[in-house]
């Protein structure tokens, strides 16, 4: 995934040169609290529908199972570990620099689970720091420094504590007065589309600044200020938050300008689909831009794993071979829905089957005092298994409609296997036995599906035409 190999790359840049510029630091910090958020959001906060890590976080739709913990949450710990052990080694050796702002003064990471390693690293990079890079706190004139530079400095990188500031990382004593920070990014980038398109990377990191300034709102949030920001008020985090929420609704607004005149590029990409909370005023231009475009789709299903695109935001379930991304136009273009035909999965159920193997409670059905397969499950079963017409992919609108993807050609014959009538296969199916398992109850209510296609035949000359 992206963010992983960011963090990697600039880990073995500061084994090299024993730093990184500001701007990667911050990176690297950034990158770090969304990795805090989607630990955090998946155990006990509520907005889990803009940092989605398993199926209950979107949809509640227990059908359709992925997870990204083995994809992204422990591969990201891992490689977060491996540099603030780097920078654990610098401040040790008593070295100092931009790295030493990518140190939390306080994490959210458990020191019971998988990211233990990493909070560990962390708590060592902060033993050997100067005094100076430990400064956490802003009083009398300085205060009023860091209050006037508040640009500067990245969203609720300090806060109100009495008449004082609290820095939320570690050396952000000497960026006091200095012009640089992601709402002069923002406002950047901004006026750049008013001429022309941005690169990649600047959609990519306009990206990854709109997920943590939403990560961030959230947290000043009444009950969960707590977490982060001890001894302040909600009240006061949200209307620190809003200088930065408005650098990103200027952003927004020239995407929607430049959409609207019909202009397409790498700033679509910065658009998130779902999950607008915490936004502010950028929710409107993102809400009136989105319905200037087809329909979004936010999950795919895949076969077999499909070439995916080199930017931030995509997660790949890699067991399921499941993609999810809340990016605009992506899931969508590496579907190519306009080139298949496609049809109604209800409640994505044809994806409870995983080879032969399943939850046999959950893929049957009473019908006449005996378990059979669910109709629908059989059917889609036996177009890829008896018929050879697997599916190109499955996927999954942003309001959770899911469908089955499939090629054009093959549309006759997939309508005559679902018009079939439910009530006459599930009388002569047989009856589900556990000691036979699932793969021998498959086989055997292909045999009825057999039967009943050749009866088809009889009837319908035109069966012949579309028989494999």
């Amino acid at each position: 995934m992206k963010e992983i190999d960011i963090v990697k790359v600039l880990t073995e840049k500061l084994k090299r040169q024993r730093d990184v510029s500001r701007k990667e630091a911050d990176l690297i910090y950034i990158l770090e609290r969304l990795h805090e958020t989607y630990r955090c959001l998946s155990g006990f906060l509520g907005e889990r529908g803009n940092f989605p890590i398993d199926h209950y976080d979107l949809s509640k739709n227990e059908n359709v199972e992925f997870s990204f913990v083995d994809s992204f949450l422990n591969p990201m710990s891992r490689a977060l570990k491996e540099w603030y052990e780097t920078v654990g080694d610098l401040t040790a050796a008593g070295l100092t620099g931009n790295f030493v702002a990518t140190i939390p003064v306080k994490t959210l990471l458990s020191k019971e689970k998988e990211e233990k390693d990493t909070v560990y690293a962390i708590k060592r990079a902060a033993e050997h720091l100067s005094e100076e890079d430990r400064t956490t706190e802003a009083e009398g004139e300085f205060a009023e420094k860091v209050h006037s530079s508040a640009d500067g400095f990245l969203a609720l990188d300090f806060y109100r504590y009495g008449s004082s500031y609290r820095f939320t990382r570690y050396g952000l004593a000497s960026r006091v007065e200095k012009k640089s920070g992601y709402v002069f990014f923002l406002k950047e980038m901004a006026k750049k589309l008013e001429r022309e398109d941005i690169t990649p990377e600047e959609s990519d990191m306009i990206y990854i600044i709109m997920k943590f300034i939403q990560a961030m709102s959230m947290f000043a949030q009444p009950s969960r200020n707590r977490l982060l920001f001890e001894g302040s008020s909600s009240k006061r985090l949200q209307m620190q938050m809003k200088r930065h929420q408005k650098a990103l609704s200027l952003w927004f607004e020239e995407v929607y300008k430049a959409a609207s005149a019909g202009r397409s590029g790498n700033f679509l990409y910065t658009i998130p689909i779902y999950g607008l909370e915490g936004l502010d005023d950028s929710r409107r231009y993102i809400s009136e831009t989105l319905k200037l475009f087809p329909e979004q789709l936010i999950l795919a299903k895949f076969p077999s794993k499909p070439d995916l695109p080199d930017m931030a935001g995509v997660f790949f379930d890699e067991k399921r071979k499941l993609m999810l991304s809340m990016r605009c136009n992506v899931v969508r273009e590496i579907v190519r829905l306009e080139r298949y035909a496609n049809l109604l999965d209800p409640n994505g159920i044809s994806c409870l089957v995983e080879g032969d193997g399943g939850d046999f409670t959950r893929i049957c059905e009473w019908y006449e005092k005996k378990q059979v397969i669910k109709p629908f499950i059989l059917k889609i079963e036996y177009l890829s298994r008896r018929k050879g017409i697997v599916p190109v992919c499955r996927f999954c609108n942003t309001d959770f409609i899911h469908f089955i993807a499939y090629d054009k050609k093959d549309e006759k014959i997939v309508q005559r296997i679902l018009d079939m009538p439910e009530e006459r296969l599930m009388l002569e199916l047989p009856p589900f036995i556990r000691e036979k398992g699932l793969a021998k109850l498959f086989e055997e209510s292909f045999s009825v599906m057999d039967m009943l296609t050749m009866a088809e035949f009889e009837e319908d000359d035109s069966w012949v035409d579309i028989e494999r």
